[in-house]
Formats: C-alpha cells, structure tokens, sequence
C-alpha cells in the first residue's frame, strides 16, 4: 500500500490556510529581535549621515520663511498709536519749522488743516485729530518720495536711510523709505517701526543660550533621520508581517503601502510649499496687529511649527487610504460614510488642534483638507462599490 504523499497533485491551488507556514515561537521572537534591530541600525545611520547634513537640512527648513520676507516687503500704515505726542506733532505742521514740516502741512487735507488751526496746544490733541492726521501721512507716504536735500538739510539720517534714498525704490519699496524717513525726522512724534529692511532667515532665526544650539542639533538630526529611516523600517516591517499573510490580503498591502506613502510625502510637500508660508504670514501679520516685535523667533520653536505641522498634514493625507481599505474589506460602506459626515466634520476639527500649532489659521487649514479628503473617500467608496455590484451582476448573467 502506497504511502500518502505531502506532493500536492498537479493543478491543485492551495488555500489560504494551506499558504501560512507554520512557525515555532521562538523563531518569530528571534525574527522580531532581528527586525527590531535591523530597524535601529538603520535609524542610528541615517541619524549620523542627517548629523553631518545638518546645514543643508536647515537652509531646506528655512524655505518658507519667503512667506515672512514677502510679510516684511508689505508696507505697515501708520495708526494712531504711532503718534507718540500728537499735540506736539500738530504744533510743527501748524507753524512748519523747516523745510520738510511745510510739505507735510500743504498736503494735508483741508478738514485736517482746519482742525490744526482751532487746536489748543495746552490741550492733548483730540482723538479725531489725530485719526485725521494718520490718514493723511498715510496718503502723503504712498506718493512721491519725500526725500530732497532742501527738505533734509537740516535733518541727520541713518547710514539705512541714505542708502535707500540711493536706491531710488519704486512702488511698496518707496512707501516703506517714506515711512522710516518720517520716523527719523521725528523720531520724538513717531513711534519707530521695528523691522529688517533686508530679510535674512539665517538672521531671522535666533538661539537663546549656548546650549540651545546644541540640543536643537540633536532633535534636528533626529527627526531628519527618521524621516529617512521609515522606508527602510517599513521594508523590514513588511520582511517580518508579510509571511503571515494570505495571497488576498498581500494583493491589497503593497497598494495600500504605496498609495498611502504617496499620499504622506504629497500632503507633507503641500504643507511645506503652499501652506507653510501663508501660515508664517498670517503669524507675522497677527502679531504686527497686536503691535507686538516680530524680529525674530526661536529657531527651535520654529523648526518644531514646521515639522509638527508637516508631519500632521502627511498623516491627514493618510484618510483616503484608511477609509478605503475599510470599505473594501467591509468595515464600513458608502452608505456609512455619507451618514457619518457630520461627526467627521467634529473629528476634523479636533484632529486641526491636536495635530498642528496652537493657530487658529493652520488649525482650520488641517480641518478643511481632512473634509475634503473625507468627501473624496466618500466618492472613492461609490466606485468601489459601483465595481464590485458590476462585477457580481456579470458573474450571475455568466
């Protein structure tokens, strides 16, 4: 009697079950060990080589900060609260000592002119006043330059300021020149303007003690290595998991891995390029609302606004993958997710606070992409289930 065979017959197609390899425990602990370190090897090299591209990383990371510059071209109108002694200000324009002062008073309006010459210098200069002489330095500042030596001879202006007025700027540029020729020709009246007429980020971005530098080197690197090590973590992840996988569900794994990691790095470079920016903007626009010193930040604060942020948008661009992965292996339905739109909404917004700054503009920003990448999965749903309904309505006709 012939003894049965472990040969499977010729044609036959094994099953799922018959496809897992059966493996002792202490062989799945030591390919674990093995993954774990294999994991850490790459970390700890890719750490050393971020290390020693740690300028390059920071000269990448200093790229939005254009965002800021284009914030710093803008000119800033002056306000009422830059007129530090208006009475004494009103004063000069009513009797103009010199040169400059008589230009001002002929270009002021003649609403303005009137309320100067019923002014009570022993009074502080009305609130109505004052608005009306902000309006008009405004409008006064916006046309020609106010700059000739008549009109300055009298008055000491910084080594900035002559090489500016060299320049002969045009357009915004001019505006600003006149705004700083005010302040240095009274520097008593007007409140200066503190702000680099030549943005550099490498002077931008300051450190606060010696130590900080080198700390903010050691995140900087690792987080950098990281980054780079999580293809290589991902592959030895997949080494181990991948084994104990059926035919069914690797055919959908490597998709889902490369469409998601896709996904990641395109969210991440749509936040670096487009959102980041505008986000430092709106920061340096707040803050010159709030009348508050934007002249440099902290370069460790920034650089962490500018990871967590790329990072949180990359996991957001993760949605379409989680939730169409779910939708076909039956966890939820098309029908589900139009029914959960309204407590995605909430999600979103909660997932806008948790995963990026403390501002309100990148928290809403985060929030508006998780929707519309909700109501694309909603639609990815309908045609996947569209498909499938196909499909079946095909086999039964066959």
């Amino acid at each position: 009697m012939a003894e049965p065979s472990d040969t499977p017959p010729p044609g036959h197609e094994p099953d799922e079950e018959e496809e897992l390899e059966t493996k002792p425990f202490l062989d799945h602990l030591e390919d674990l060990r093995w993954t774990l370190l294999k994991s850490l090897a790459a970390v700890f090299v890719t750490i050393s080589v971020s290390f020693y591209g740690l300028p390059w990383i920071m000269t990448a990371l200093e790229w939005p900060l254009r965002g800021v510059a284009l914030v710093f071209r803008e000119p800033v109108p002056l306000t009422a609260r830059d007129l530090r002694h208006a009475g004494d200000f009103a004063t000069k324009l009513r009797n103009p000592p010199d040169a400059l002062a008589r230009y001002l008073a002929e270009h002021l309006t003649e609403g303005t002119q009137k309320e100067l010459q019923t002014l009570d210098p022993t009074k502080p200069a009305p609130r109505a006043l004052r608005s009306d002489l902000v309006d008009d330095l405004n409008k006064i500042t916006e046309g020609e330059c106010l700059y000739t030596p008549d009109r300055f001879s009298n008055i000491k202006l910084s080594d900035e300021a002559l090489e500016w007025v060299q320049q002969k700027p045009s357009g915004k540029e001019r505006i600003r020149l006149n705004r700083l020729l005010l302040e240095e020709a009274y520097p008593l009246e007007i409140e200066r303007l503190n702000e680099p007429n030549d943005f550099d980020p490498g002077k931008f971005l300051k450190t606060i003690g010696p130590g900080e530098v080198f700390i903010f080197s050691i995140k900087l690197a690792v987080y950098a290595g990281t980054l780079l090590a999580l293809p290589f973590i991902l592959y030895y992840i997949g080494q181990f998991v991948l084994p104990a996988l059926t035919r069914r569900e690797k055919r959908y794994i490597w998709p889902a891995f490369a469409f998601g990691g896709g996904l990641f790095f395109l969210g991440a470079g749509f936040c670096f390029f487009w959102i980041m920016p505008r986000a430092l903007m709106v920061s340096i626009a707040w803050a010159r609302w709030m009348h508050v010193d934007p002249t440099f930040w902290r370069v460790g604060e920034y650089v962490a606004f500018v990871t967590g942020f790329m990072l949180g948008m990359g996991l957001a661009f993760e949605t379409p993958v989680v939730l169409l992965s779910m939708v076909k292996m039956g966890i939820i339905s098309h029908a589900g997710l139009k029914k959960g739109r309204r407590f995605w909404i909430v999600f979103a917004l909660v997932a806008g606070a948790l995963l990026t700054t403390p501002e309100v503009f990148t928290q809403l920003v985060m929030a508006v992409v998780l929707c519309a990448l909700y109501e694309l999965s909603v639609w990815g749903a309908w045609l996947i289930e569209r498909r499938e309904r196909l499909a079946a309505e095909k086999a039964d006709k066959e």
